[in-house]
């Protein structure tokens, strides 16, 4: 039987994922370093935010990034990379677009606590005070 968790936990759980993520980018930023190219080259500037996802996926071509940076301004912005195994370097971004309309931020759903958008949110939030 699955462990039932109370609002408060999954919030918890949740904004500790976000800022785990977050950590990977801020404390290694040379493993990441195709990320802050891929942000330059957007216009954003990748010490003016936070990564709140990010997931690798091996492929035929290379390894696919996925995930999600949190602007400082608070725009959501999603992106696909596909990075060669052998060198680490950037071989295509595959997408990269602004979602922050689409990311729940306001609804909170009985029993299960702040949509992830609101949580990612006040992590940035925490991290920028």
């Amino acid at each position: 039987m699955a462990l039932q968790r109370n609002v408060a936990q999954q919030n918890a759980e949740t904004k500790a994922e976000v800022r785990r993520v977050a950590e990977i980018f801020a404390s290694r930023p040379s493993h990441l370093a195709w990320l802050s190219a891929l942000l330059l080259s957007r216009g954003l500037n990748p010490n003016s935010g936070i990564l709140v996802g990010l997931s690798e996926i091996p492929e035929q071509e290379g390894n696919l990034f996925s995930g999600v940076w949190l602007s400082q301004s608070e725009e959501f912005w999603e992106f696909e990379a596909v990075l060669s195994r052998d060198s680490g370097e950037l071989l295509s971004a595959e997408r990269f677009e602004n979602t922050t309309g689409l990311v729940q931020m306001k609804q909170v759903l009985k029993g299960r606590g702040k949509p992830f958008g609101q949580l990612a949110v006040e992590v940035l939030r925490d991290a920028s005070a």
